[in-house]
C-alpha cells in the first residue's frame, strides 16, 4: 500500500506508526536479546491460519489468479467466485501490478518451497499453495 500513491500518501498522513511498522517489515532483523522473541509457528497458527485460509487463500489469491487471466486474456473485467459471492472488477492500471506480483509471488514462493516442507504443508492446508503452487500457469 505504501508505494501506491493514493492509499500511501493517506498512510503516511494519518498512520505514521503505521507506515513504520510497514517499513520495518521490509528487512526485518532478528529480536534483540531481552526484548523478546520471533513467535513460532505453532504460537501463530491459531489466529494467523484462520486468516491466511479465508483472506488470503480463499479470497485474495484467487482474485490475483483471476485477474491474472483476464489480463492475459486481454478481457476488460475480472470475475472470480470467493466464499462471500461473486467478485467483479475492470482491469486497468492498479490491476495491472498485481498482475505482476503474482508472478513474483510464485517464484519466491517456488524457491522457498524446495526447501521447507513445513511451509508447504500450512499453504496447503491455508488455499494459498493452489494459487501459489501453479507454476506451470502461463499468467
Amino acid at each position: 500500500a505504501l508505494i501506491d500513491p493514493s492509499a500511501g500518501a493517506l498512510l503516511r498522513n494519518q498512520a505514521p506508526r503505521v507506515v513504520e511498522w510497514c517499513v520495518s517489515l521490509l528487512h526485518p532483523s532478528p529480536p534483540v536479546p531481552g526484548e523478546g522473541k520471533w513467535e513460532s509457528w505453532e504460537e501463530l497458527a491459531p489466529t494467523l491460519e484462520p486468516f491466511l485460509k479465508d483472506q488470503v487463500g480463499g479470497a485474495f489469491l484467487l482474485w490475483m489468479e483471476a485477474n491474472s487471466e483476464a489480463i492475459t486474456t486481454n478481457k476488460k473485467e475480472c470475475s472470480v467466485t470467493l466464499a462471500y459471492g461473486e467478485w467483479k472488477n475492470k482491469v486497468g492500471g492498479p490491476q495491472k501490478y498485481q498482475h505482476k506480483s503474482l508472478k513474483v509471488l510464485r517464484g519466491k514462493y517456488e524457491r522457498a518451497a524446495a526447501e521447507n516442507a513445513k511451509l508447504v504443508d500450512i499453504m496447503t492446508r491455508t488455499g494459498c499453495h493452489k494459487v501459489l503452487g501453479n507454476t506451470a500457469s502461463k499468467l
